[in-house]
């Protein structure tokens, strides 16, 4: 796996994929991506847009300091497929120099619960908040600033009557 398309979504972890909804909701902190916790209807927004607009993903989050990027993808399904480097400053600075190595990227969205973003970045910068984690409007946002329509990412399955979903 190697970065094969031209858009990418910078994605922090914590507060992201699980909040503090989620914590009270599951009753745990992940600490593996394979622990119970994380938030599958924000996984599933951020499964949903990757897979219409061929989005990949670059791990910004500390995650990436104490796990493999390529497991965290596996362990969520997601399409992760490399991650910032580690330069002790802010997150926007790291996210910059990533993009400095890869010039041939022309669109990038940074999901993240902090905002220690660089000024050039904020236009692109989807400011989560940690209580509720990514939510629709978040999932709006990231839409807007890739140019599509929110609604264009969903497939619908039809579910025979009486048939939950599943995820």
């Amino acid at each position: 796996m190697g970065l094969t398309s031209t858009k990418v979504i910078f994605l922090d972890i914590d507060g992201v994929l699980w909040s503090s909804r989620t914590l009270v909701a599951s009753g745990c902190v992940p600490y593996d991506p394979d622990d119970r916790g994380f938030d599958a209807d924000a996984i599933g927004m951020i499964r949903a847009f990757c897979r219409f607009t061929g989005s990949q993903i670059v791990l910004s989050s500390s995650w990436r300091i104490i796990h493999d990027f390529r497991d965290i993808g596996r362990a969520l399904r997601l399409p992760i497929v490399d991650k910032t480097k580690r330069l002790d400053t802010e997150r926007g600075e790291e996210i910059a120099e990533w993009l400095s190595r890869h010039p041939n990227v022309d669109g990038y969205a940074i999901l993240d619960d902090d905002d220690d973003m660089r000024e050039d970045q904020l236009p692109r910068f989807v400011h989560v908040d940690r209580d509720e984690g990514f939510s629709w409007k978040d999932f709006q946002k990231l839409s807007e600033i890739f140019g599509v329509e929110p609604m264009d990412c969903v497939v619908i399955r039809q579910q025979p009557r009486g048939v939950a979903p599943q995820r």
